[in-house]
Formats: structure tokens, C-alpha cells, sequence
């Protein structure tokens, strides 16, 4: 019992104790982990008689110490305590060192003793945060092993070593048979043919730990396109080492927020929100090999560079706010369309885990590597758009001003087009979107035109309030005039367009109501820009005979 310190006794004394050790369970014998070991027993020298018994707080220390790899990160507020538990360096150190004292010690393990126990494997761990960060970019760990691909040619898996400094690790046995049949058939049908090598390789920018090419995805389209199936899909091959701030979250930059970033393989953010971003420096910053200022709540500030790649999905892409026209965040963003959408009677309610059988996942890890390797090759992504075609096609998409503007306007020096007369064929043409848009205020057009055809100027003379150097296409200007002529005022003789989005402005003057004998035929007014359904409503409701 070497473990064991003792007041000097009769060899007959000590002989009886180590011939009969204290009652211990059974599993601690086969172990040889006996209570003793870790026990100060003092006996009287005369009678042999056991005079007292503490914890050996050193001997305990220094058995945990030899059973497990840890480290200890000291902070200004705090520290962390890391374990390796075989692959990963796991922040729980704590716990698991605490739980081994109570396993040890059993009714011996007081708060008093695993607390002193704990703070001298601290002090005797102690390692600088510096030191931990050293990790290998062109290495990430494996359930099977490390995978090394710094040689893209040559890549190979290596044992699991606590050098590496790894916190994460992916689900994954790297099988290089391994195929993701189901998965790329699901893909092939999700997106363009033009987009699939580009997905293929933004999803091969997760294998390195760290932005080899500063982007950020955006998956965009209408609902049951399988944008969640592949964002659910890639959280369950990043083992959930995933956080879900959204875009707008990130360009406030937050201290608070963005420490969630560290050490994250992924950001992912599923039905991301519409609304414009107030800023975007922080996005910018968030995307490349620059470091970023986070902070504990109530604990210390902690600089990191970023390793967590971004994907978003959205219904409708937001908008950059006053920094529409910076370059540099639209070169940062890949743009992949879903446009098929499945019907609820085709859709699977167990494709998820068809796709993340252990196979598919080997599958799909060899799916990457190869868009990987092409990545670096061509240094760039296949079929990336430039700045100004991400922007198009970013405003268009997430704007519906901004696309009127697109398809309708264009220049014409001198040309005015009244207020009225742009805001009745902004209506007009919201309601005739596929799908059908909400218009915004007239107020917000004036805001807001000039930003997506600078050429407009807005002007007044009197009391006439007109925008200037701009006209509509001939489709639209064809359209204007039929509604000059006849307005849906000139149909509905009541106050019904105050409950319509789409109605046009006071200024366009009413008429009383059509009698029987119209003087206008279904034709004439369906030529007015009117659908058939809106003419039957017009018959239902007596407006016309």
C-alpha cells in the first residue's frame, strides 16, 4: 500500500494491515485501486489502534493526472479544463475529473476535497490558450483516424494523436469505396445542372479548417425545394459542431453573438429573415483569415479567427441596407437556386436518414474530397458569377422595387412619367407577379427608386409631382395607357379599392357607377389589363351586365 502513510508501528502492526486491507467493492480489487491508496491513516504506537484518516489530496491528484491527458486554460475570469478522450481534446474536463473522485474516494469524496483536488491538477496542467490553438488546417479528425490532405494527390489517414489540438470530430470512418448514391440523385434534382460541381465544392470548403476561399451560401427559392433537407443534412455530417446565427446577427457583430463562432466547423441558418441588414462589415469580417472580438457573458474577451463556413436559406435574399453598392460583400457570396418543388404526396418523411446511413456519409465525404481537389486545382468555384451578377440577381430577387425596376424602367433623357402614373404600373405589375407581390408605400418608392435606377431623378413643378429621365418599356407604357382610359374606378363606382393593396391613388377621378347599358364591353376592359376572373367578378357583382 505505497499509497498508504503511516505513524511508525510494530512490524507485527504493519504486517496485520497490509495482510488485511480495508473493505473495498470488489471491482476497485480487480483494479488494484484500493481506498487506501489514497488515505493518511495514523495509528497510536502503543495499542496500533487507528488514531485518524484523511485524504491524501496529492496522491489522488496524481493518479488522475497519470490516468488522463488534461490541460488547463487559465483566463482572466476563468479556466477550462480540456480531457483527450481518445480523438478530441473535450471541454469536459471538469466533470469527468470530479466524477473519478467520487469513484475513487466513495464516502470519502467530500465538495472540501474534490475542490482541492481539482485546483492542484489545474495548477500542475497548466497550458497557454496559445498553445491549444496550434491546430493543423489541412488535417481533420476522423471516427476511423485522421484524415490528411495537405498532399490532395496522396491523402491519407493517420492515428488519432492529442498533438493535433482537435476539439471536433466528425461521424465519419473514411471509407475512399464508399459512395452517396441517394444523395446525389437528390441534388441532381434539387438544383441546375450548371450548379451541381459548384455545390459539390461549396460543401468540400468544410473538409479544411479554414476560408481557403472567402464565401458565404445563400440557398434561395420557394418552400418544399429540399433547401432544409441539405442544411439538415450537412449539420448531421458536421457531428452538430454547427452554430445558427443569422446573417443580420453576424453583421451587428456582437461581441456576445459571435463568440458562438469559435471552433465551429459550421454556421447554419435555416429560413433566414427578409429584412434589410443595417450594416455589413461584420459579415465581411466574419468570411476570410481575419480575427474576430468575442466575449463570455460575464467572463473574458477572447480573439479568434473564424472557422465556422456560413450557409444560409431564405425565401426572399435581404438586402444590404445602405451598403447596397459594396463589391466586395457580393464577391463573397455563392448564390444556389432551388426552383423544384416536391409535392406533399412525393415528399419523404424519412429521407434524412436515407441519406446519413453510414455509407452515404463515407459516400458523401468522397463526394467532397473530389470537389476538393477541383476547388484547389482551379483555385476558384465553377461557374462563379462575378460581383455585379451576384448583385443583380441578390436585388431582384429580394426586392420587389427593385425588380419592378429591372423589367419595367429603363432611361430616357427628359422623358417624366408622373408619380401617380409609376405607382399605378408598380401595382399593377405586383399583382401580376408569379407569385403575386405585396407592393410597397408610395412613400417607400420615393425613398427608395433612385437606389435601383439612379438615373431617375425626382422632380416637381407646381403641384405636379413627376420622376424624371425614365419611362417603361413598351409592354408597360401600352399598359398605361389602356388604364388611362379605363381605370377600375370607372368600373366600381364605391370606396371598394380602399380595401384593395392594389389600388391606385385619389387622383385618378372617379366616375359614377357603370349603368346597365354599359358603355364598356368585356373586351375593352380585359384589354385595360383586367383577368377574366376579375371581369366575372365585375358580372357577379352586378357592376357589369
Amino acid at each position: 500500500m505505497t499509497g498508504v502513510q503511516t505513524c511508525a508501528l510494530p512490524i507485527s502492526w504493519e504486517r496485520f494491515y497490509k495482510e488485511n486491507p480495508l473493505s473495498i467493492a470488489e471491482e476497485d480489487n480487480s483494479n488494484l485501486e484500493y481506498i487506501e491508496n489514497f488515505l493518511i491513516i495514523a495509528y497510536n504506537n502503543k495499542t496500533g489502534k487507528e488514531k485518524s484518516r484523511s485524504v491524501d489530496i496529492d496522491a489522488v491528484a496524481k493518479y488522475i493526472e497519470n490516468k488522463f491527458d488534461i490541460r488547463t486554460i487559465y483566463g482572466l475570469k476563468e479556466e477550462t479544463i480540456e480531457v483527450f478522450d481518445g480523438s478530441i481534446w473535450t471541454i469536459k474536463g471538469k466533470g469527468i475529473i470530479k466524477a473519478e473522485i467520487e469513484r475513487l474516494l466513495k464516502t470519502y469524496c467530500k465538495n472540501l476535497i474534490v475542490a482541492e483536488v481539482l485546483e492542484k491538477i489545474k495548477r500542475r496542467t497548466e497550458i497557454s490558450r496559445e498553445e491549444t490553438e496550434k491546430i493543423p488546417n489541412h488535417k481533420r479528425a476522423m471516427r476511423n483516424g485522421v484524415l490528411d490532405f495537405r498532399d490532395i494527390e496522396n491523402i491519407k489517414l493517420l492515428p488519432h494523436d492529442k498533438k493535433y489540438n482537435f476539439r471536433t470530430r466528425w461521424d465519419i470512418d473514411y471509407n475512399p469505396k464508399a459512395k452517396c448514391n441517394k444523395y446525389e440523385k437528390i441534388i441532381n434534382k434539387a438544383l441546375d445542372e450548371d450548379d451541381i460541381l459548384k455545390f459539390q465544392e461549396w460543401n468540400a470548403l468544410h473538409i479544411a479548417r479554414k476560408y481557403i476561399k472567402k464565401k458565404f451560401a445563400i440557398y434561395h427559392g420557394p418552400k418544399d425545394t429540399t433547401k432544409t433537407v441539405m442544411m439538415n443534412h450537412l449539420t448531421i455530417i458536421l457531428n452538430n459542431n454547427v452554430s445558427g446565427l443569422t446573417l443580420q446577427d453576424i453583421a451587428r457583430g456582437k461581441p456576445f453573438d459571435l463568440l458562438v463562432l469559435k471552433d465551429k466547423d459550421a454556421n447554419i441558418c435555416d429560413d433566414l429573415s427578409s429584412s434589410d441588414m443595417k450594416a455589413i462589415g461584420g459579415v465581411k469580417k466574419s468570411v476570410g483569415d481575419g480575427y474576430i472580438d468575442g466575449e463570455m457573458k460575464f467572463g473574458d474577451k477572447i480573439r479568434f479567427s473564424n472557422t465556422a463556413i456560413q450557409t444560409y436559406a431564405c425565401n426572399k435574399i435581404p438586402n444590404p441596407g445602405e451598403d447596397i453598392d459594396d463589391e466586395a460583400y457580393y464577391a463573397r457570396i455563392i448564390l444556389f437556386s432551388f426552383e423544384n418543388i416536391i409535392n406533399e404526396e412525393d415528399q419523404n418523411p424519412d429521407l434524412i436518414g436515407e441519406i446519413t446511413t453510414e455509407e452515404e456519409k463515407s459516400g458523401w465525404l468522397n463526394w467532397a474530397i473530389e470537389g476538393y481537389k477541383r476547388l484547389i486545382k482551379n483555385n476558384k468555384f465553377t461557374r462563379d458569377l462575378t460581383p455585379e451578377e451576384t448583385k443583380y440577381f441578390m436585388i431582384k430577387n429580394g426586392n420587389s422595387l427593385a425588380e419592378f425596376s429591372s423589367e419595367v424602367l429603363s432611361q430616357a433623357d427628359g422623358n417624366k412619367i408622373s408619380k401617380d402614373d409609376m405607382y399605378k404600373i408598380y401595382c399593377k405589375w405586383c399583382s401580376e407577379h408569379k407569385p403575386k407581390l405585396s407592393p410597397d408605400s408610395k412613400e417607400k418608392i420615393g425613398r427608395n427608386l433612385t437606389r435601383f435606377v439612379p438615373f431617375a431623378q425626382s422632380s416637381k413643378s407646381g403641384s405636379e409631382r413627376y420622376w424624371l429621365n425614365v419611362t417603361f418599356r413598351d409592354t408597360w407604357d401600352t399598359s398605361l395607357k389602356n388604364m388611362s382610359n379605363i381605370s377600375k374606378r370607372d368600373i366600381k363606382s364605391n370606396n371598394d379599392n380602399e380595401n384593395n393593396i392594389y389600388g391606385f391613388s385619389e387622383s385618378v377621378p372617379s366616375v359614377p357607377k357603370v349603368p346597365k347599358e354599359s358603355k364598356f364591353s368585356d373586351k375593352e376592359i380585359k384589354k385595360a389589363g383586367y383577368s377574366d376572373e376579375e371581369i366575372k367578378e365585375f358580372h357577379q357583382e352586378g357592376i357589369l351586365k
